[in-house]
């Protein structure tokens, strides 16, 4: 977003993208009191689908605190990879995306260990090609299995 007042939009993008692909309907929608969250016209469109709307109390970020350390894991993480290859910090956008980008094929504790990826899509996705390594030893028989499938 280029500025607060897309919010709308994106977010109608973003819910219909939710509908569709994982046929799940959002229940709640959480915030801080900030315009975009307020006004007229989306609280119209929260009520219309049926999402709960629930707002922070004033100058209390804490109540968002999951939101507000992952917001901060990002850009401090984000920064990091901007600083360590000496890239000029008009690139921040690219470095954060790639750090979140990273964060959803990293496997969580939280969620049992698999990563969030795999929740939404049923999929892991590999890092690496797949590779079919010699595997011949001395006193297999010829016809025995020389290979297997592996990620290199």
């Amino acid at each position: 977003m280029r500025n607060k007042s897309d919010f709308y939009t994106c977010f109608l993008k973003f819910q219909a993208f939710v509908e569709n692909h994982f046929d799940r309907k959002i229940k709640i929608f959480q915030s801080d009191g900030g315009g975009e969250f307020t006004s007229n016209e989306f609280v119209k469109h929260l009520a219309y689908s049926g999402i709960a709307q629930q707002l922070s109390c004033p100058y209390t970020p804490e109540q968002n605190g999951l939101a507000e350390r992952k917001h901060r894991h990002i850009v401090e993480t984000g920064l990091t990879l901007l600083f360590h290859a000496n890239v000029p910090l008009k690139f921040w956008v690219d470095a954060f995306l790639t750090f979140v980008y990273l964060i959803n094929r990293l496997p969580l504790s939280s969620i049992g260990k698999d990563t969030p990826y795999f929740k939404l899509f049923g999929k892991h996705r590999i890092f690496g090609c797949q590779c079919f390594p010699y595997l011949k030893t001395p006193g297999m028989h010829k016809f025995s299995r020389k290979t297997a499938s592996c990620v290199f």
